[in-house]
């Protein structure tokens, strides 16, 4: 299977105990509008096979009327241009701008980081220097799981393999 063919959402955990999907956190993963929306209706599909109502934050790299260089108005363009095509295919979904924090207070449960790159930051800061951890990182594909990555996880695995099993009951129904 091609790189190109997987979603890696990352389940975390923040400081203040509240749960979210993260991604895109590589930087191969999730280029563009179309590779958002993959991203996005295969997250949305693991969340609802949980029993949990997907809500979509998208990340820009500035806030509204704020952009100091080209990149981050494109990042805001295409933030709006995300969220309007998730509301399009019956998403809830809202443009966070850069402020993840609003995004969590406000109920999102998936949140899309502009790239792979700045998705890596924001996972590493909120696991590595804000106290919060990575409870599961399940690989998707368009055939559904794949395995669940515990490579990015020092500290428990268990709790990977709690995930996998909740969830593989899950989908059985």
């Amino acid at each position: 299977m091609k790189p190109s063919t997987l979603t890696n959402p990352a389940l975390v955990r923040d400081a203040h105990r509240r749960e979210f999907f993260l991604g895109p956190i590589n930087a191969w993963e999730a280029r563009g509008l179309r590779g958002k929306m993959q991203f996005a209706s295969r997250t949305a599909g693991l969340l609802s096979g949980l029993g949990i109502t997907p809500c979509v934050a998208a990340m820009a790299a500035c806030r509204q009327g704020e952009a100091q260089t080209s990149s981050e108005a494109r990042s805001w363009d295409a933030a709006e241009k995300l969220v309007a095509r998730l509301r399009t295919a019956g998403f809830d979904a809202r443009n966070v701008s850069l402020s993840i924090n609003a995004a969590v207070d406000d109920g999102c449960n998936l949140i899309l980081v502009e790239n792979g790159v700045v998705g890596n930051q924001v996972a590493r800061t909120l696991l590595f220097l804000g106290g919060g951890d990575l409870l599961a990182h399940p690989v998707l594909s368009d055939a559904g799981v794949v395995y669940e990555d515990c490579s990015r996880d020092e500290v428990d695995f268990c709790r990977h393999v709690a995930f996998a099993a909740s969830w593989a009951t899950a989908l059985r129904g």
